[in-house]
């Protein structure tokens, strides 16, 4: 899937300017690995949404719950696609591609599989901040607009010129964010969780946005902490 003409001529167009300024790829490697560049950047955009209307009630803060819900099914999806399709090494892991890490940056790749996933295809960031972008332009189309751009800027193509992910893996990535996102939002789906979110929040108004804070925030973290859980508690199992 990776050996096609555009993934190749992106990354070695890319690659090609990638030794010569290495405090420009410092900055990109930092704004790749800070949280507050990637999940706390998006999820500051919904909870933006979420406060502006007063509202406990509104459609709007439906339509976030929305993007929250299809954030976590598009990255089961993908997962899932990550797990049945073929192996496929990460750029910089690619022998066959001769791809230089960009020079001013230090990373290992031995031990680097596209952070943390086995194959590079699809992108679990695509899936998921394009996801969260979509929810942001469902509810707002000037702030939906500019999450896509930032997405696309900001963690997209860090990942890209770093080396994590092809092109076509932040593509097909950001489809099935896109597409979740847009079915989680059609009339019977939005039926599904409006009744239960609008009942929580009648009854449980405090409880239920406080559940949102931590879940907004494991999103922020990129699920950190419950991945790291969920391995201890495999781990454990497996003894």
């Amino acid at each position: 899937m990776w050996n096609n003409s555009v993934n190749i001529a992106i990354i070695e167009w890319l690659n090609q300017y990638s030794q010569f300024w290495p405090k420009f790829n410092q900055i990109i490697a930092y704004i790749e690995n800070a949280y507050a560049f990637k999940g706390l950047a998006i999820i500051s955009m919904l909870w933006y949404l979420w406060l502006k209307d007063s509202n406990l009630l509104s459609e709007t803060k439906v339509t976030v719950v929305g993007a929250i819900i299809s954030c976590v099914l598009a990255l089961i999806a993908t997962s899932a696609i990550n797990y049945i399709t073929p192996f496929q090494p990460t750029p910089m892991t690619n022998e066959l591609i001769g791809f230089q890490i960009p020079s001013g940056v230090e990373i290992n790749r031995s031990s680097n599989t596209g952070h943390g996933w086995i194959n590079s295809f699809p992108s679990h960031h695509g899936t998921m901040f394009y996801a969260l972008a979509t929810g942001i332009f469902l509810a707002s189309r000037r702030l939906g607009c500019f999450a896509f751009i930032y997405v696309t800027l900001f963690i997209a193509f860090p990942r890209v010129y770093l080396g994590f992910h092809y092109p076509t893996d932040i593509l097909a990535g950001a489809t099935v964010g896109v597409l979740t996102a847009n079915l989680v939002n059609q009339r019977f789906f939005r039926e599904v969780y409006r009744k239960p979110f609008m009942t929580l929040m009648m009854k449980y108004p405090a409880l239920s946005q406080t559940a949102f804070f931590i879940v907004t925030f494991e999103i922020a973290v990129l699920f950190y902490d419950a991945i790291n859980l969920l391995k201890l508690i495999v781990k454990s199992l497996l003894k």
